[in-house]
């Protein structure tokens, strides 16, 4: 019956019809196209006891399912027409030779990812998909995304186009001992807006004993709602929020100030063209001229307002999940429904992190790729906007950073959903970046002057530097929207200003160019 009822939400959201058969049949979850194409359909087997066959009504064709979820699924290619029982499932002589798995086993897998969907269902349903197992997972995602998802990807889509996520502010401070005034970090911020930059982060709601350097946040957050950094294009401020506390505290501020985000839109909007240095400026901007998205070569004041985001975190292990928020895996995610029905409340996107995807400082670099996958999967059907999959350690390689790619790709994950956070602790983060490049994804975390670090990560220096990876992004031809020479000058007075090695080699060399250019 736990089966039955959530397949029925299932149904339920997907807003399908249900098609009561004998139970003695065998049960099928049947996807077939919406357009004409006569395709064949794909079977997906379940266990006995549902007693329903539903329309998907997917734009998924057949031969898209069998390549995703491969011949270790319960997928079949049609009812065999003999003995009116899925293939190899059935007993005519045609399929019993060759049987790759059975009803009962199906049936155990199902049972033991209802249980685990029974914790989520707390959640508000229009949030998440409950799961019915890891290969009905993958094609449920397709199907429900415009349900729970709040805005649209093209803007990632374009090949040439990458999004930057400043972490400098929050990340690349936090680990500092050195006290950084509440005035330089506002002008961090003010100067991070004025480079082209959409995404930064703007500091934590975490108690100050557990991180000093974010006890300004709530008035770093007050100041930004009162006054606004100019721009040309809406910026999205992010918080770190470990816990629900930390969101409601958030929340007051906005009551207090009567402020509010903007209702969630459908997608956001592109941004100018990335911004060269003076002596490449003739080059212009790489783009297609027959692309319809292509971008204008000047940047026009934006009648939207910026708005407020917040990040949760879980962690890919045990042990750094304990020494990190103080509870296990499964509490992390726990704790993490009610932040995410909450903001959602207030029009506030959720972004999710999964930290030390690719090494722990307590458990070493092997990381199980899988349980990096099955954290995605989950913080993506609770409600998040889209996961940064981060390598907190920077002890990811390009083989292991490959393999983890191709990894949450097999679990389902499209990697417009996805973030990388690289730390360059080992000189790894840019040869990881264009791994990643590689794979999809299309938005990485980066920290003006490679400032950075983590507090319960010990040994783990700097982020990727904002710099370096953009110079790395604008040479591949790609498009960030961000002035090269702008963050770089930022980069120089941060650092100087927290007393800190420079590390964005990008940033100093294009400064001292520019600057051996003018004498």
């Amino acid at each position: 019956m736990k089966c039955q009822a959530i397949f029925s939400t299932l149904l339920l959201l997907s807003g399908v019809h249900t098609i009561n058969t004998p139970s003695s049949a065998t049960t099928l979850i049947t996807a077939t196209r919406t357009n004409t194409d006569t395709t064949p359909t794909a079977n997906f087997v379940l266990p006995k006891d549902l007693g329903s066959t539903v329309n998907l009504s997917t734009k998924l064709d057949k031969s898209f399912l069998m390549s995703k979820l491969g011949e270790t699924s319960l997928v079949v290619d049609e009812v065999c027409r003999k003995c009116e029982e899925a293939d190899f499932n059935c007993g005519c002589d045609k399929h019993k030779a060759s049987r790759p798995r059975t009803l009962e086993e199906g049936r155990l897998i199902g049972e033991l990812e209802a249980a685990r969907a029974e914790q989520l269902r707390r959640c508000d349903t229009g949030t998440y998909l409950p799961i019915m197992n890891r290969h009905a997972l993958t094609l449920a995602r397709q199907v429900q995304r415009p349900l729970h998802r709040t805005f649209s990807t093209s803007r990632q889509q374009l090949a040439d186009h990458v999004r930057i996520v400043e972490v400098g502010a929050r990340d690349g401070l936090q680990n500092e001992k050195k006290s950084i005034s509440l005035e330089n970090k506002l002008e961090l911020i003010r100067r991070l807006s004025s480079t082209g930059l959409t995404h930064i982060e703007a500091g934590s709601f975490v108690p100050a004993k557990w991180v000093p350097q974010m006890a300004s946040t709530s008035e770093i957050l007050t100041d930004l709602i009162q006054k606004p950094p100019a721009e040309t294009q809406p910026i999205a401020y992010n918080y770190l929020v470990p816990n629900i506390r930390g969101l409601e505290n958030l929340v007051k501020i906005f009551q207090q100030h009567k402020h509010t985000n903007p209702p969630l839109q459908s997608d956001y909007p592109t941004p100018p063209p990335s911004p060269m240095p003076e002596e490449a400026a003739g080059q212009g901007p790489i783009t297609s001229t027959s692309n319809p998205n292509e971008m204008s070569s000047t940047p026009s004041p934006s009648t939207t307002s910026n708005t407020t985001e917040i990040s949760l975190f879980a962690a890919a292990t045990e042990s750094f999940s304990q020494r990190n928020t103080n509870c296990s895996i499964a509490e992390s995610l726990s704790r993490s429904i009610p932040i995410i029905d909450l903001a959602r409340r207030h029009s506030i996107r959720v972004r999710g992190y999964v930290s030390v995807a690719l090494g722990c400082p307590y458990e070493g670099p092997d990381v199980d790729p899988h349980k990096v996958a099955e954290l995605t999967c989950q913080l993506l059907e609770m409600g998040c906007d889209e996961v940064s999959v981060a390598d907190t350690t920077g002890m990811g390689t390009m083989p292991r950073t490959r393999k983890l790619m191709q990894t949450l790709k097999d679990a389902g994950v499209l990697m417009e959903d996805v973030a990388l956070h690289f730390h360059d602790t080992y000189g790894q983060a840019l040869v990881n970046t264009v791994v990643g490049l590689e794979a999809g994804v299309r938005v990485f975390d980066s920290s003006v002057g490679g400032l950075g670090g983590c507090p319960y990560s010990k040994g783990a220096t700097g982020n990727v530097s904002s710099e370096d990876i953009i110079h790395l992004l604008h040479s591949l031809g790609c498009e960030t929207g961000v002035d090269l020479v702008k963050i770089a000058e930022v980069g120089e007075w941060i650092t100087g200003v927290v007393g800190k090695a420079n590390e964005g080699r990008a940033g100093k060399a294009t400064l001292s160019r520019l600057r051996e250019g003018t004498e």
